[in-house]
């Protein structure tokens, strides 16, 4: 696909402006208005438009929101190979920071990151229950889906294999709601281009065959990581439970409270919770599994999203797809909340961890800036456990 808009910035400066929002935006999908101002208003790489199409797009794809949406911006505006670079380029600086975090956490003062997650760790919690009330609030909007909701939830406080119950979801939403599609804006569709199913092919043969030749023992890992990218639909907090399903149930690569510790070193930097990857890869595999969780992470969902985007008007017409998409968000809600319920006895231990649940709800329900509800409650938990607890006795 050829460059179509004349206004926007040379590709090289495109990927360090998505380095340099990488760095600093915080907030997720909060990202979302900084992007529009950059690359529609400021820039005009895309027309606001195709801005809203590729959020709804990758709102019903799998992998992290902001990567491909930064993908489908630079797809539209330089082709193939810089939708790639840019997706990965905004999400490498966080990639780097969970890389750092894990070498400090795996050789720092442990006593002193004890302290601090301790009182931490309710943020998860918090994040968990608000996640699934956004969800909630957006995609529950009749009593079949609350049924499926209930269903699923206690599918999953079970343990059952997620894939299956995905898979029961999306044809229960299939071929039992009704639900109506939302109004649609006009949209030129684009024309497919068969090069790019061979430059996709290729990438993904490449990284898989290296990977198996030259670091065999990672190849189970890497596939692993794939899959739950592109099972993570809804927004990348739905990736957490697949994490954990994954990691600490199944692997056992880390116990549930070095789960719950690497899940909060993830909201401390400005990238989506895929960037948990980084973190896992480094514990399995040092600096090479950190950059080849990197790699399987965000490389699938992103090739998908530009294979699929000249075929999604007229996927996304059909009702039974879009039904079968809210079938599996539904499902998705109901594993957000099923994952805080199991986590709750665990770090819900005293009146301070309850109070730091609280107030890191309404700060995420309110949009508050996570690095600094973050900051906040890391001194209160030192300063709480460190000295006052000690003070009390």
């Amino acid at each position: 696909m050829k460059k179509i808009i004349n206004s926007c910035p040379t590709p090289l400066h495109f990927l360090i402006k998505c380095l340099y929002l990488g760095s600093t935006a915080f907030g997720g999908v909060a990202m979302i208005p900084t992007l529009r101002t950059e690359f529609v208003k400021k820039y005009s790489c895309v027309s606001d438009n195709s801005f809203l199409r590729g959020i709804t797009l990758t709102e019903f794809l799998p992998g992290s929101i902001i990567s491909n949406l930064i993908g489908f911006i630079a797809y539209r505006a330089f082709g193939f190979w810089f939708g790639i670079l840019s997706s990965l380029a905004i999400v490498f600086p966080s990639i780097l920071m969970m890389m750092f975090f894990a070498f400090l956490y795996s050789h720092g003062n442990t006593a002193i990151i004890n302290l601090i997650f301790k009182g931490l760790k309710p943020f998860v919690v918090a994040f968990f229950f608000i996640a699934f009330l956004q969800f909630f609030k957006k995609y529950i909007n009749s009593g079949k889906q609350i049924i499926l909701l209930l269903i699923t939830f206690i599918v999953f406080l079970n343990n059952f294999e997620i894939i299956y119950v995905f898979m029961f979801s999306f044809f229960f939403g299939a071929f039992l709601f009704k639900i109506d599609m939302p109004p649609r804006r006009s949209s030129v569709i684009e024309k497919f281009s068969y090069k790019e199913i061979v430059y996709a092919l290729l990438i993904l043969a490449t990284l898989c065959f290296a990977v198996f030749f030259f670091f065999p023992k990672f190849i189970d890992f890497c596939i692993s990581l794939s899959k739950i990218s592109l099972l993570a639909f809804g927004g990348a907090q739905s990736a957490l439970p697949l994490y954990h399903k994954t990691f600490v149930v199944d692997n056992n690569l880390l116990t549930q409270n070095a789960y719950l510790d690497a899940v909060l070193i993830s909201q401390i930097t400005p990238g989506p919770v895929l960037c948990l990857s980084g973190y896992l890869g480094y514990v399995y595999g040092g600096i090479l599994g950190a950059m080849l969780a990197f790699l399987f992470t965000f490389l699938p969902p992103i090739i998908l999203l530009i294979l699929v985007n000249p075929f999604y008007d007229k996927l996304s017409k059909k009702i039974w797809f879009y039904r079968g998409m809210i079938g599996v968000i539904t499902s998705l809600t109901s594993l957000l909340l099923s994952l805080g319920v199991q986590f709750f006895p665990q770090t819900i231990i005293d009146p301070f961890t309850f109070s730091v649940m609280i107030v890191s709800a309404l700060s995420l329900y309110y949009k508050k800036p996570v690095i600094w509800t973050v900051v906040i409650i890391s001194i209160s938990s030192y300063v709480y456990y460190g000295f006052l607890t000690q003070f009390l006795k």
